[in-house]
């Protein structure tokens, strides 16, 4: 069985929230505009056109556009958006996926079969993290 993402019947509780490209701006924005108690319960990972950030869903902020993922019950490093669920197991699927693109120990954000992005190296919110994000584009 070839796997998949299906509607989920319940949304998983968020743990993260992601967001791509211009949606990614503006949530570094959003972020930075937090207050410090806020700020601290959150980790993130930034490259130069994602953003994912990490932590209680109280705390993690929104934007139009992003994506809020949760972690699958049976499967606690791998995140999924909230309203999916892998098919067949998401055990098998955690294994195969870990396999095949040889990720590191550590939570994984499933954004799909093709783009997997690893959490383990989350840092705290600041300026200097978001830098990547927050730069003018030439």
């Amino acid at each position: 069985m070839t796997p998949s993402l299906r509607a989920r019947a319940e949304p998983l509780p968020a743990r993260a929230v992601v967001a791509e490209h211009d949606v990614a701006r503006r949530l570094a924005t959003r972020l930075l505009a937090l207050d410090e108690a806020a700020r601290r319960q959150l980790r993130l990972v930034v490259t130069k056109d994602l953003l994912v950030a990490l932590g209680p869903a109280d705390v993690l902020p929104w934007v139009d556009g992003v994506r809020y993922f949760g972690a699958e019950p049976e499967s606690l490093a791998m995140l999924v958006p909230t309203t999916r669920e892998t098919t067949p197991s998401s055990v098998l699927v955690e294994r195969a996926l870990r396999r095949t693109h040889q990720l590191p120990v550590g939570p994984f954000a499933l954004l799909s079969f093709e783009r997997i992005v690893p959490l383990g190296r989350s840092v705290p919110v600041s300026p200097h993290a978001l830098a990547a994000l927050l730069e003018p584009t030439a």
